[in-house]
């Protein structure tokens, strides 16, 4: 009875209590087609930072009920950044989602140097929940 009542337990935790995740796919595109020095840095609602090396291609694993700003730096190009807010309806919170998006970085101009930062500096998008199409998008 005990060894039911623990597989019970366990087969219930494993269902209903794991993490569910926004899958982000990005694929960047560099104007200089440099990939080898990308950063994306992503910050949560908690205060969370976390600082990653990335590819031209990657996949994000963002927890649901979250809002993330994600910045992608690389030092000769104009920084990209957005938001992602993965808060869901309740009851539809119980499975994984993905989304998957292309980023320009466009390099950095000496010249035009002060309006390029002013853009880096701006949130480009948010990425939400949609609840008609019951899927994430811009």
């Amino acid at each position: 009875m005990i060894k039911t009542c623990l597989l019970f337990v366990i087969i219930f935790y494993t269902v209903n209590c794991q993490a569910q995740w926004l899958k982000l796919k990005t694929r960047i595109a560099a104007e200089d087609n440099m990939y080898d020095s990308i950063v994306v840095v992503i910050s949560d609602e908690s205060g969370n930072v976390n600082r990653l090396s990335t590819s031209k291609e990657s996949t994000l694993k963002l927890k649901l009920n979250n809002h993330y700003q994600v910045t992608y730096i690389k030092p000769d190009a104009v920084a990209y950044k957005f938001e992602v807010n993965t808060h869901l309806p309740v009851k539809l919170s119980k499975k994984n989602y993905s989304y998957s998006i292309n980023i320009f970085l466009e390099k950095l101009n000496p010249v035009d140097a002060k309006a390029q930062k002013e853009t880096a500096c701006k949130t480009r998008m948010t990425i939400h929940f949609n609840k008609d199409k019951k899927a994430f998008s811009f």
